[in-house]
């Protein structure tokens, strides 16, 4: 009998294959301990905008940022452009009249493999808008890749989604 598989297709280039019955990795605790305080100062950066730029010290100089809205099994993508001190500030600027609160965020997995780490993060939060009141769960995913340069890890790329119609568990 075949395992049952779901296949989610990553920019339309890329379909993964995913055990639905396999066991989750085992997250290396050493590996997490050094990548933890880089994800934390990034978040930072996207909540706050007077942590701007302690959060782009955390990107690459070529680091780049993917965007898309999964909805069933469709998923709507685009290209962000480049992660940095321009693109934290547009965000702020766009959301001007928002309220972004992460009350927590999970990595799901850990991997590393060639000096490269991909960590998948998942956030629970909420984006209150300041003039009409009106509150929007936010339930999101992160694939961030991080990689070692001058002893440092600085972050990549990263793939922003963005669940339509989830839950938090």
């Amino acid at each position: 009998m075949m395992k049952p598989y779901t296949w989610y297709v990553i920019l339309g280039l890329l379909s993964v294959p995913v055990d639905l019955q396999a066991q989750p990795p085992v997250i290396d605790p050493r590996l997490k301990a050094e990548i933890q305080p880089t994800l934390n100062r990034e978040l930072e950066g996207w909540l706050d905008p007077s942590r701007i730029d302690s959060s782009v010290t955390c990107y690459a100089e070529h680091a780049f940022r993917v965007l898309g809205n999964w909805s069933g099994i469709s998923a709507d993508w685009g290209l962000a452009g480049r992660l940095d001190r321009r693109c934290l500030k547009e965000y702020h600027e766009t959301y001007k009249g928002h309220l972004l609160t992460v009350r927590r965020y999970v990595i799901q997995r850990l991997e590393e493999r060639d000096g490269v780490v991909m960590a998948l993060m998942r956030l629970f939060g909420s984006q209150k808008s300041l003039t009409t009141n009106k509150e929007q769960h936010v339930d999101g995913r992160r694939f961030i890749f991080l990689s070692k340069i001058d002893k440092q890890w600085k972050i990549v790329g990263v793939i922003d989604y963005l669940p339509k119609d989830s839950k938090e568990p």
